[in-house]
């Protein structure tokens, strides 16, 4: 018996169906460092989002009655699931980024306890939920969001998954279906995204925040630049034209 069979099932109650299709606002939330990322400059490559009510610390009690109310539980799990296939996701032009109304700081510990490698960010003002209407429920006087996930292309909502059973089916139906997109791709488009992706510099305020990036798969890609552009092959862009630029982005 998996993890999320253990407790109560989540039913679908309707709060969700108004999400496909909507373009994500000009909204910039903190992640787990301070930092604010725009979600409505995803056109880039496609967003993950998956919003979670909240993960389990080991110094602190869960609010009473947790494990009772349905989807409540498994925000830890679903979270180190996404961890687990992070390098997978990224391969296939995609990424992963948590949202709850945790504060910062809990995130901050969450992610570096868990050794989380995305972006966890933090809707403690209830800004998103707001813009987006999305479903909530209230414990003890606080405000938590219900389990969903929704894939962003280009600004615009394209799928939604709500409510979510078992945690883990729709990370692993994600990757199946990226993996068949990336088949049926040719190579100069997938290295297209990637060129986009890798770019990764999102400003706000003039704030800017470089999404998570692993340094091994970087330092890949960037050696592939090098040898697409010493064939002649690459065709010219000003953001790799800066050495500089890219010896920053490999550290």
């Amino acid at each position: 018996m998996s993890v999320s069979q253990k407790f109560p099932i989540p039913v679908d109650d309707d709060a969700a169906n108004h999400l496909k299709n909507l373009n994500i606002p000009s909204i910039s939330l903190p992640n787990q460092e301070g930092n604010y990322l725009r979600l409505d400059r995803s056109d880039t490559f496609r967003m993950i989002i998956y919003f979670f009510p909240m993960t389990g610390r080991p110094d602190m009690p869960l609010p009473q009655n947790w494990n009772k109310i349905p989807g409540a539980n498994g925000c830890t799990l679903e979270t180190c699931k996404f961890r687990d296939n992070y390098d997978d996701l990224v391969s296939l032009n995609a990424v992963p980024i948590g949202i709850s109304t945790q504060s910062v700081n809990y995130n901050k510990e969450m992610t570096n306890r868990l050794k989380v490698p995305f972006d966890v960010l933090s809707d403690d003002k209830l800004e998103l939920k707001n813009a987006l209407n999305l479903p909530t429920f209230l414990v003890d006087d606080n405000i938590y969001l219900k389990r969903l996930t929704l894939i962003v292309e280009k600004k615009i909502v394209k799928k939604v998954f709500y409510p979510i059973y078992p945690i883990d089916k729709h990370i692993d139906e994600r990757i199946e279906r990226y993996k068949d997109y990336r088949r049926k791709s040719s190579s100069s488009e997938r290295m297209s995204n990637l060129q986009r992706y890798i770019k990764g510099e999102y400003h706000n305020d003039n704030k800017s925040i470089f999404i998570s990036i692993k340094k091994g798969w970087l330092q890949h890609f960037l050696n592939c630049i090098s040898t697409f552009r010493s064939a002649g092959t690459l065709p010219w862009h000003p953001w790799y034209k800066n050495s500089r630029f890219l010896s920053k982005m490999a550290l």
